[in-house]
């Protein structure tokens, strides 16, 4: 062999590795074959037909943009076992799977975008495996604070797992809050779930912190008579995930009401812009003629739903990026990078993804102010009174002060001075027997409700505000079940627990 052979099979052997290493880049010149999949229920507000026209609409506007690049398709993986949230949790895995090992076009360029209900799932594990990237719009898993468990995964849903019990916890401890009661209803969004067992294993980690964690379930119609009783003998403070009707039932009393605190993302209060209204109008009209659902007409537009639309534009993008710097654009954890770190602007609401690849909103934190003169019925009732920047975490930046609508000055301690069944030997002589009615009334006046609404607006809008009582509701005997009612509080109740508070 020549010494020019000799050169040529060495450099054969040195290039050999980058010609095979990726067969799809020989046809780097050529239109890419783009393949979504997505995963939706049949019914709730994830549902196909409320999302999927989000999805479609903004796959028309990439293909616009990128059309002389990439060629994008999505296909939708629904069958009979996809009717509720919790049915698709139940039977994502094995519906994703189908999907790759059989379906799934093996040349194209593979991404999963779903709006969420797999948050106990093994999905991420799977993408994982398979080198895949996933974005998440609506309801993001639990695993997203953990970046090594979720390599493949983004989140561009508004709701944030970690970030809400960030803030939760750093309102626990601006008010040293230690003893927390933790209410979730297991017939919620699986969200809920998803945002119980976080909070419950943060709060496990803190020295000094102690959580009760209750479940109950709304579809068997449970009285909430000894969840209340539970909760007056161990905390002041009661978190609760779940439906808006059982909160009412918690909240039945006037005064009650002004004890609550809510958390949600800064997004919920900022104006709609023109492009949201349109864009909007045009989701809700291709649910009618696309999917033959007709969406109530204060259901867009919707942050859930613009996480979805969001979630296709921001890959679009991202796509692209990578394709014109050379970068593998069939790498799942190469692709998920790119999304790191970054903050992507636009005119509908700006997303800004950190390194665990969640998106981090800010958050304002409200007192809802039963004597607002705009009336209870107005989102105007929720009075801002902290906000937890999306780029800090760490603290709560104070915007007014509290109005605590008891005597006992803000804030309640976190165990009444006589203990919460007033058992301190010191205190006994003073303690007035109260019937039930009164000790129930009383445990509710004088909790902190921390409530995480955007969790409960999961099967609402975030501008409904359904779950507000009007101020007669208020004042009026409430009925909790058909065997027990409460009266509104009366003043013996809040004189008892200006005592022992």
């Amino acid at each position: 062999m020549s010494s020019r052979d000799s050169c040529r099979c060495m450099l054969y052997l040195i290039i050999f590795p980058f010609l095979h290493d990726s067969p799809h880049q020989a046809g780097a010149s050529a239109v890419l074959d783009v393949e979504i999949a997505s995963l939706l229920p049949s019914t709730g507000q994830l549902s196909l037909a409320l999302n999927a026209p989000a999805y479609d609409v903004a796959l028309a506007e990439i293909q616009r943009n990128y059309g002389d690049k990439f060629k994008f398709s999505i296909t939708y993986l629904t069958d009979r076992t996809t009717g509720s949230c919790l049915d698709l949790q139940a039977n994502a895995d094995l519906l994703i799977s189908r999907w790759y090992y059989t379906t799934r076009r093996k040349t194209a360029i593979s991404v999963i975008i779903l709006p969420g209900c797999i948050s106990d799932s093994t999905v991420h594990m799977l993408v994982s495996i398979w080198n895949i990237l996933i974005i998440y719009s609506a309801d993001p898993p639990q695993m997203m604070g953990n970046r090594q468990l979720s390599l493949t995964t983004i989140s561009t849903a508004y709701i944030s797992i970690p970030t809400f019990v960030t803030a939760c916890h750093n309102l626990m401890d601006k008010y040293a809050w230690k003893s927390v009661f933790l209410l979730y209803d297991t017939n919620s969004a699986p969200l809920n779930g998803a945002m119980a067992s976080y909070f419950k294993a943060a709060s496990d980690k803190i020295i000094g912190q102690s959580t009760v964690y209750v479940t109950f379930s709304s579809a068997k119609n449970e009285s909430l008579t000894r969840v209340l009783r539970q909760f007056h003998n161990v905390s002041r403070v009661l978190i609760f995930l779940g439906h808006a009707a059982q909160l009412r039932q918690l909240l039945e009393a006037q005064v009650a009401f002004e004890s609550l605190i809510v958390i949600q993302p800064e997004a919920s209060h900022a104006p709609w812009s023109r492009h949201a209204m349109e864009l909007g109008r045009i989701l809700r009209q291709r649910s009618v003629t696309e999917y033959n659902y007709t969406a109530p007409l204060d259901i867009q537009p919707d942050q859930i739903i613009l996480g979805c639309y969001l979630a296709v534009i921001i890959f679009g993008q991202v796509l692209n990026e990578a394709l014109e710097e050379g970068a593998n654009v069939f790498d799942g954890t190469e692709m998920a990078k790119r999304f790191l770190e970054r903050q992507f602007p636009n005119d509908l609401s700006g997303i800004y993804i950190c390194s665990n690849g969640d998106r981090l909103p800010t958050l304002i934190i409200s007192q809802f102010a039963i004597d607002d003169p705009k009336g209870c019925s107005s989102s105007d009732a929720l009075k801002a009174i902290f906000r937890q920047n999306s780029n800090d975490t760490t603290k709560l930046v104070e915007l007014h002060q509290i109005m605590w609508p008891f005597s006992t000055p803000w804030p309640p301690p976190n165990e009444p001075i006589c203990g919460y069944r007033d058992e301190n030997e010191t205190c006994t002589a003073h303690v007035v027997n109260f019937s039930i009615t009164a000790i129930i009334a009383a445990a509710i006046s004088v909790v902190a409700i921390c409530a995480l609404a955007s969790l409960i607006r999961m099967l609402r809008t975030a501008l409904n505000t359904g779950w507000l009582l009007d101020q007669r509701e208020l004042t009026n005997q409430t009925t909790i079940n058909p065997t027990w009612s409460v009266t509104a509080i009366t003043y013996p109740a809040r004189r008892r627990d200006s005592q022992s508070t």
